[in-house]
């Protein structure tokens, strides 16, 4: 199914910092197969007018703390903030990579894959509108 976004203002979220007036968003699936100022050729099953509306990309909290499997039960039974600077964080600065590995395949979920890439922050495969008053 694809979907076009139509005459939204368009926040790309790129190092530019592009903001298209009335622009267009080409959705294929869950994948953004178009961004820009012009209308795409390609006909979209459903159109949706966003005039008045900002489009960007989703949110994605890619925030993990897989690592913390190899730190589990260190220093338990102290404050909060006890436990991150006199335990935690000077166990963290010593971690190399091979560790951060090791404690990541350690952990339940999700596994990463040996051979992924970052992700790419233009091929974000979700959006969201909202109002600019919001």
């Amino acid at each position: 199914m694809t979907t076009l976004f139509s005459h939204a203002t368009v926040l790309c979220m790129d190092e530019a910092g592009t903001v298209l007036q009335d622009g267009y968003v080409l959705v294929r699936g869950r994948e953004i197969a178009y961004v820009g100022p012009i209308r795409p050729q390609e006909r979209a099953d459903r159109e949706v007018n966003a005039t008045g509306k900002v489009l960007m990309p989703g949110f994605v909290d890619a925030h993990t703390h897989l690592t913390m499997s190899l730190m589990r039960g260190y220093g338990g039974g102290h404050d909060l903030q006890t436990w991150l600077n006199d335990y935690i964080f000077p166990v963290e600065a010593k971690l190399d990579s091979r560790a951060v590995r090791a404690g990541t395949a350690l952990s339940p979920w999700p596994k990463p894959s040996p051979t992924a890439s970052p992700p790419c922050p233009i091929c974000i495969t979700s959006a969201t509108i909202l109002s600019p008053k919001s």
